[in-house]
C-alpha cells in the first residue's frame, strides 16, 4: 500500500510544472499518506497482502482528492514558508492538519445532508415532499377513506 500511494504521489510530483506544487508533493508525501490511511482504514487494515483493482481505484481517488484539499489549505502558508519547513515540524503541520480535518468534516456533513435529502425523496417519493408542504401550510393532506377512495 505504501509503495502504491508513494508511486501515485511521485508521479504527481513529476507531472507538475509549477515549482511550489512539485515541492508540495515531494515534502508533503507522508502527510498526505497519513490522511489517505485515515480515510481508507478498511483497505489499510485488511489482512490481504494484495490490493484488488477496486482497492487501487479507491486509494488512487482518495490520494488525488486529499492531495488537492491539502494543497488548497496550505496555499496561504506558501508566501511565508516553503513546504519543507511546513511539513518538517508540528508547529506548522499540526495547524494545517486541523484545517484539513475541519474541511473534511464540513464536506462529509454536507455530503450526508445531500444524501439524506435524496434518500427522503426516494423512500417517500417527491409527492410526499409536496404533502409535507401542504401540512405545513395548515391544509389537510389527502387520505384514503374506508372505501379506498381519496378524500
Amino acid at each position: 500500500i505504501y509503495r502504491f500511494i508513494n508511486d501515485i504521489l511521485a508521479g504527481s510530483e513529476r507531472s507538475q510544472t509549477e515549482y511550489a506544487r512539485r515541492m508540495f508533493f515531494r515534502h508533503g508525501r507522508y502527510f498526505i499518506m497519513a490522511f489517505v490511511a485515515h480515510r481508507c482504514q478498511e483497505v489499510v487494515t485488511r489482512a490481504a497482502y494484495e490490493l484488488s483493482q477496486d482497492d487501487c481505484d479507491e486509494l488512487s481517488r482518495q490520494t488525488n482528492e486529499l492531495s488537492e484539499i491539502i494543497y488548497a489549505e496550505s496555499e496561504d502558508l506558501q508566501p511565508y514558508k516553503g513546504y519543507l519547513a511546513i511539513f518538517r515540524n508540528l508547529t506548522d503541520s499540526q495547524p494545517l492538519a486541523d484545517k484539513v480535518l475541519r474541511r473534511l468534516a464540513a464536506s462529509t456533513s454536507s455530503r450526508l445532508a445531500i444524501q439524506d435529502t435524496v434518500t427522503v425523496d426516494v423512500v417517500r417519493g417527491p409527492a410526499a415532499a409536496d404533502s409535507d408542504d401542504t401540512e405545513a401550510s395548515g391544509n389537510e393532506p389527502e387520505t384514503d377513506n374506508e372505501e379506498g377512495t381519496r378524500t
